[in-house]
């Protein structure tokens, strides 16, 4: 099922122009924190919840903050994509898919994350569900929107959907007392699949009582209405689910830039940086995304080290928060700046970080913006400010400094 291109970030839901009092948006932990995209089913070869806790010791070394788990709802049968069916084409909101595990199993994954400090999010899919669902039998008809035959809508090429009717308050009140099963199970917030075609008052009456509810809940949004970025601050990423089954691998996408790309997700301005499965050791494969197509075996290699050095340059430097708690972008050279170098540096509370990007196929030469002696963060080289500088195609250089 393809499904639109749409940017994610983390959710603050307000009709245009207004602020509502209500807690804070973003927990404190999410500012410096890196998200990891877990996609359960290709995890391991077993594709259970069970096998994917085994490896949470691994994430915690690699040092990411919270997982990300693509739904985990058994899936409806009727119309179904593939052998498999969509993970988005949910039968039963308050149940674990049967070829996942249990609930018990995913009390014990959450359980063991918690254990090891990572927060766990649950992909939530409030647009529709699946033609078959538990809903679509047990509930009235006008839960869902119908055509003048009275058939369910289906959207896009997403043939294994029914999409439900926000006009119903009941359905509304179920939809929300179905978010409030998984937090009262512990879950840390929700990445909300397609916000974007939910209406945007659901989300305003709804968001605001969970974390009156569930104080620091974490909630992302998949959606491009104006009105889902008031405040927000942005999912940064070279892959996620959608990008690497339907648009490629980010090598396939990117070819020699997807190491400095990568780089850019988590040392931009308003950022939060997200690591899909299988990116931390270099996959370059694409996904099946209706079949079992596992990642063939865990090894840490050069990549692995990449992306964990990455996540430490996020956690150690405050300037790079997200959010109006991270320093935004200075040029120090200005219009001087050579075509194909991105040069900007970030400050926040004394601690600075610059980054010299080399976003093309050729070399690019220029001075180095600052004084004195720095060691560069990646290599440990030291630098002399001023002194000409010759940066290889498709690399870079970090410099990070802390005055406090």
């Amino acid at each position: 099922m393809k499904r639109l291109p749409a940017l994610l970030l983390a959710m603050v839901l307000v009709a245009c122009g207004t602020r509502p009092q209500q807690p804070a948006a973003h927990p404190d932990w999410s500012y410096n924190s890196v998200v990891y995209e877990m996609n359960v089913r290709q995890y391991t070869p077993e594709g259970t919840l069970a096998a994917a806790a085994r490896h949470l010791p691994r994430l915690q070394e690699l040092g990411v903050d919270g997982v990300w788990l693509m739904p985990v709802y058994p899936i409806g049968v009727k119309e179904r994509k593939g052998t498999l069916g969509s993970y988005y084409a949910i039968s039963d909101y308050e149940a674990v898919n049967p070829a996942f595990g249990t609930l018990e199993d995913f009390d014990r994954f959450l359980a063991e994350a918690h254990r090891l400090g990572l927060r766990v999010i649950l992909d939530w899919v409030a647009n529709h569900t699946s033609p078959d669902a538990r809903w679509f039998e047990e509930r009235p008809a006008d839960w869902y929107v119908r055509d003048s035959q009275g058939n369910t809508i289906v959207q896009y090429d997403w043939t294994d959907i029914a999409k439900l009717d926000y006009g119903n308050a009941d359905m509304r009140a179920a939809m929300a007392a179905a978010m409030r099963f998984w937090l009262d199970r512990g879950i840390d917030g929700f990445r909300c699949d397609m916000a974007c075609e939910v209406p945007i008052d659901f989300w305003q009456q709804t968001l605001p009582a969970l974390r009156k509810e569930y104080p620091g809940i974490y909630l992302l949004a998949e959606g491009e209405a104006p009105a889902l970025h008031d405040g927000a601050f942005r999912l940064m990423f070279t892959s996620n689910h959608d990008e690497n089954s339907w648009a490629g691998t980010e090598f396939e996408r990117m070819g020699d830039a997807a190491r400095v790309m990568a780089l850019l997700t988590f040392t931009l301005p308003n950022g939060q940086p997200l690591v899909y499965t299988g990116q931390e050791m270099g996959f370059d494969h694409r996904f099946e995304f209706f079949e079992k197509d596992p990642v063939p075996a865990w090894e840490r290699n050069g990549f692995t080290d990449f992306y964990a050095a990455l996540i430490r340059l996020r956690h150690e430097n405050p300037a790079l928060a997200a959010g109006e708690r991270g320093g935004q972008a200075a040029y120090p050279l200005g219009e001087r700046t050579p075509d194909g170098l991105m040069l900007f540096s970030r400050t926040a509370g004394g601690n600075e970080v610059t980054v010299a990007a080399n976003l093309s196929a050729e070399e690019v030469a220029f001075d180095l913006p600052f004084e004195g002696s720095r060691r560069e963060f990646f290599t440990g080289k030291e630098y002399t400010g001023g002194t000409r500088t010759v940066l290889p195609a498709w690399q870079w250089l970090v410099f990070a400094q802390d005055r406090r």
